[in-house]
């Protein structure tokens, strides 16, 4: 079964996460496996986080994710700069903003952005800040 997530960490230190399609519990292991790895580098990062493409997220998949980002939230905290999502969608935006806002669901700095040159640029000053 194909991954929904591609991880990309070859442009360090933006890492670029591109997630196509629904997401199960087992593809989300992998997933938390890729991320453990780039914190293990113990290197300041952004991610552009492209969800233009993501299916539907159900749950326990959403439940997964923020048991790791808890479990995970000093080395997010001390070496992720920043988080710029990418959605097209107005309404997933506006959602996604306000969902993130109220929960404070993220250990790192992050906004929503409609085009991923905005997110691009988002990362890039997170990362001159360092």
């Amino acid at each position: 079964m194909t991954s929904p997530y591609r991880v990309d960490s070859t442009r360090f230190p933006i890492v670029d996460i591109t997630t196509v399609g629904d997401i199960n519990l087992d593809q989300l292991q992998e997933h938390f496996r890729e991320y453990r790895a780039i914190l293990d580098k113990n290197q300041p990062f952004a991610i552009v986080y492209d969800a233009t493409k993501i299916g539907s997220v159900d749950a326990l998949v959403r439940k997964a994710y923020a048991q790791f980002m808890l479990e995970n939230e000093a080395d997010f905290r001390r070496l992720c700069v920043g988080c710029g999502f990418v959605i097209t969608s107005a309404l997933v935006r506006g959602a996604l903003t306000a969902v993130l806002w109220v929960t404070g669901a993220m250990p790192m700095p992050h906004k929503v952005f409609a085009s991923r040159e905005d997110a691009e640029g988002y990362a890039r000053t997170q990362l001159a800040k360092v």
